[in-house]
């Protein structure tokens, strides 16, 4: 009796040991799909700054394979101390409500905004006029001064130092 039984214990195992392990469905998430997730979160994370914001990965990732699912990307940290021209981000990925990957990146960001500049050297004291500026789109994040918006009534205004041509 127990030989029939070491018998039957000896076959079934031998015939799982056989067959091929499961391979469970993969999908691949590119660097396409990682820096227009991570745009569209920064994009709703800062709604409240205006213009066009322009959002690049400081380098290329290889591609990610995660189960297959419906993935989602989730920012875990957002810059200290706003928004700039180049951050480090964290994020998770997460597929069919479980988080199955996390990383850093480090992204270029651009805010592409209207806004004046002199076109001309501009003295102190003196006062702003419309025709000394022309409107141009600049990105914000990269300008060291902080831009003038088209909106400024520009009369009130005199120059609290020199102004060079093109800044």
């Amino acid at each position: 009796h127990s030989l029939i039984c070491f018998l039957l214990l000896l076959f079934t195992s031998g015939k799982v040991l056989a067959e091929p392990a499961i391979k469970k469905e993969t999908m691949v998430v590119t660097t396409e799909w990682l820096t227009q997730k991570i745009a569209e979160n920064l994009r709703e994370s800062y709604q409240h700054l205006e213009g066009d914001m322009q959002v690049a990965l400081a380098r290329t990732k290889p591609n990610i394979e995660l189960p297959k699912g419906n993935p989602s990307l989730e920012l875990t940290s957002l810059p200290s101390g706003g928004l700039r021209s180049r951050v480090l981000l964290h994020y998770q990925l997460t597929v069919n409500d479980e988080v199955v990957h996390t990383d850093t990146v480090s992204v270029v960001v651009k805010l592409l905004q209207e806004v004046f500049v002199a076109n001309r050297r501009l003295a102190r004291k003196e006062p702003v006029r419309l025709d000394d500026l022309t409107l141009t789109t600049m990105d914000v994040l990269a300008s060291k001064e902080k831009p003038i918006p088209p909106s400024t009534d520009l009369s009130v205004y005199e120059m609290n130092y020199t102004i060079l041509e093109g800044t």
